[in-house]
């Protein structure tokens, strides 16, 4: 049930939001029990984004999932993320910000599930 918005400062064509797409797929199946069937992911280009006064390449990924994820998979998480980001969009890991937020809580079309 995970939710991730990716943003960032970079025009996307057709083809760079594809592979970012699976490369996000990918990504979120290095946290145990989360798969690509169950996740969300909204992109969103083009931000007004910049760190600092820097308005080279960046990117934010606002992570949500239900249940607490142990540490190794989320810095495997955010491993593939930055990987993903530099090859495909030329994002430093520098200009990365990642945050991944736990909920006991969660509704979905089938209801509302709370651990």
């Amino acid at each position: 049930m995970p939710f991730i918005r990716l943003t960032t400062n970079v025009r996307l064509d057709d083809a760079k939001r594809e592979q970012l797409k699976i490369a996000v797929f990918d990504a979120i199946t290095r946290i145990p029990g989360k798969t690509e069937e169950v996740t969300m992911l909204d992109i969103v280009d083009n931000a007004a984004m910049s760190k600092g006064n820097n308005t080279i390449p960046a990117a934010f990924v606002d992570t949500r999932v239900f249940t607490a994820a142990p540490q190794e998979g989320k810095d495997e998480y955010c491993k593939a993320l930055g990987d993903a980001l530099n090859a495909i969009i030329g994002v430093d890991k520098k200009m990365l910000y990642v945050n991944i937020l736990e909920f006991n809580g969660w509704g979905s079309g089938f209801g509302f599930r709370i651990l």
